[in-house]
């Protein structure tokens, strides 16, 4: 868990250390990411919400999950039964900050959602490349603004990091940054299950693409550092169990799945309404 916290402050000190000690550096940041910065400011006011510290549903029992543990097993890392070291990591630091098990998880998913729409603007970026910046700022407010994200910044849940997470893989994957889309691969993999599975997905389209491109898959180094997060996953899968909410099986529920609908669209969605 130290190891990814080093890591992750690595990542800091990569991205933004060549800005700090100078303030000529940080008014040409400010210059160049203005539409980021007000977007930033924006997604800060909406993830305001009196009522934040009510715990919710599968929320309720994440907070007594970092409540009652100190995190500093690796049995404890796994909240709730799930793999979810990616998340507790994140939390454990915020916990350790602020003191507070509910201002963690609160402030944890703000944090998440501004790294998430950070990354978001930067692959609209990337890919829009000969776009105006009005564009891309219009372009990732459907991912800031949408009304998952923003219905739900209030709710504490695995899945909610496992999104946000998302772009940080997807940005250093197609930027040809594979050691770092490592990294963030771990803190995505170690979010829930489902990212796994998401994951290898996203690696097999990249697989798809080189062999379309007549490139050997079998000589590219960058998908045997992107099958670290999954192999050291599958071990701790081994070495702790499966799910212990689940049958230990794979399968599709749709009555389970329309329930999940129902809570997603309907409850957490009348708001707008």
């Amino acid at each position: 868990t130290w190891m990814m916290t080093y890591v992750f402050l690595l990542i800091y000190g990569k991205e933004y250390g060549k800005y700090r000690g100078s303030t000529a550096k940080l008014k040409k940041l400010i210059k160049n990411n203005w539409e980021l910065i007000v977007l930033v400011i924006i997604v800060i006011i909406l993830s305001y919400d009196p009522n934040w510290y009510q715990f919710k549903w599968d929320g309720y029992l994440y907070y007594l999950s970092v409540y009652d543990n100190s995190l500093t097993q690796m049995s404890e890392l796994g909240l709730y039964g799930h793999l979810s070291l990616g998340f507790s990591t994140i939390v454990m630091l915020l916990i350790y900050c602020l003191g507070d098990a509910g201002i963690a998880l609160q402030m944890g998913n703000i944090f998440v959602l501004i790294i998430g729409t950070v990354y978001f603007y930067r692959i609209v970026k990337h890919v829009f490349n000969n776009r105006t910046r009005l564009f891309c700022f219009l372009a990732t407010t459907v991912f800031a603004f949408s009304p998952y994200m923003v219905g739900m910044v209030n709710y504490y849940s695995l899945d909610y990091y496992m999104l946000c997470l998302f772009p940080v893989f997807v940005y250093y994957t197609i930027t040809s940054n594979y050691y770092i889309a490592t990294i963030a691969s771990f803190f995505f993999c170690f979010t829930k299950e489902p990212a796994v599975i998401i994951m290898a997905g996203y690696c097999i389209g990249m697989a798809i693409l080189d062999l379309y491109n007549k490139r050997n898959v079998f000589t590219e180094w960058k998908y045997y550092l992107l099958a670290l997060p999954l192999l050291c996953w599958l071990g701790l899968l081994i070495m702790l169990g499966p799910w212990v909410g689940g049958n230990h099986s794979v399968g599709i529920n749709i009555d389970y799945i329309v329930d999940k609908l129902k809570v997603m669209y309907v409850l957490n969605f009348h708001w707008l309404f």
